[in-house]
């Protein structure tokens, strides 16, 4: 059962994610989505990819300590089978697809630090759209 929280949630990104507000919305998911990356996680992926000879070669070290990472040629994707928010852990309600803009963002921060360049990711499925899994896009450049 979803949580008040969860509830309050879902009914202000529903109330705001309607028209012109749905860009606004999105934006700034995103940006708490940035604040949320642990400074432990950034430092695993910077150390990972430090030294490496290329991005291919970057990517598969960072592969190695994130396995939510899926190469394949030049196809990059972040799986994640489960939603790892802490605030919709649990979350039971109906599709709630906006509150995944912040892990979007939360992505797009940890390739922009440890890569040191600028990244596009784009929600393909997620979980609280309705997917069995969450799954994002990512590639280089804007």
């Amino acid at each position: 059962m979803a949580s008040m929280t969860q509830r309050w949630v879902a009914r202000l990104l529903g109330n705001l994610g309607t028209g012109a507000a749905k860009k606004d919305l999105a934006a700034a998911l995103a940006s708490c989505g940035r604040q949320c990356l642990p400074a432990s996680m950034l430092k695993r992926a910077q150390n990972a990819v430090r030294g490496a000879r290329g991005r291919k070669d970057a990517l598969a070290a960072l592969a190695k300590v994130w396995p939510h990472l899926e190469v394949k040629g030049e196809r990059i994707a972040v799986v994640y089978p489960r939603c790892y928010c802490p605030i919709m852990r649990g979350y039971d309600g109906p599709p709630l697809a906006a509150f995944c803009e912040c892990s979007r963002g939360w992505i797009a921060a940890l390739f922009e630090e440890a890569f040191g360049a600028d990244v596009t990711v784009k929600a393909e499925q997620t979980i609280l759209a309705g997917g069995d899994s969450c799954r994002f896009r990512v590639t280089f450049g804007k």
